[in-house]
């Protein structure tokens, strides 16, 4: 079934007061919205954040976020994402695809900063370096050695709903 989260409402079920409103708010976390499909199916869609320095890089990862149905924010640099982390914007991502290495503050430190404020956030991070660190993989769900196929990004992204479960 293309690797979606998929959903099938039974008719009947859904006719019992709040019963979607109530499996929505189990899901929230997760999902931002849901588009309908045919014959009664529901496609659940995640927001991720994404964090690189490399334009390239944002790009091919939005594009693969994109053709799963997934909703994207894009920032280029550490800074740019704390700023829009404190506005009135913010919106609370399945997780934060983040590069470990960047100039200025890299995605270790990023990470301490974003958890500091929102304890329940996830992490995929990226590296096409040896730099990372043990002390960190409890903090975050996923890690990437960069290239990547997309079979191996995609694995990521759905690794993450078990990783945020175990909060």
């Amino acid at each position: 079934m293309n690797n979606r989260i998929w959903l099938k409402i039974d008719t009947q079920l859904s006719r019992k007061a709040n019963w979607l409103e109530t499996f929505y708010m189990f899901v929230h976390p997760f999902f931002t919205g849901c588009r309908e499909k045919q014959h009664g199916l529901i496609l659940w869609v995640m927001l991720f954040h994404i964090i690189d320095d490399q334009p390239l890089i944002c790009f091919f990862i939005r594009e693969m976020l994109k053709d799963m149905n997934h909703e994207t924010e894009v920032f280029n640099s550490s800074a740019g994402y704390l700023e829009y982390l404190e506005s009135s914007e913010y919106r609370v991502p399945a997780a934060v695809i983040s590069d470990i290495t960047m100039p200025g503050q890299n995605g270790y430190q990023l990470m301490e900063q974003v958890l500091s404020r929102h304890p329940d956030s996830r992490f995929v991070l990226m590296s096409g370096g040896l730099d990372i660190r043990d002390e960190h993989k409890q903090e975050s769900c996923v890690f990437l050695h960069k290239p990547f196929r997309q079979e191996d990004f995609k694995n990521a992204v759905f690794s993450v709903t078990p990783c945020y479960q175990g909060s």
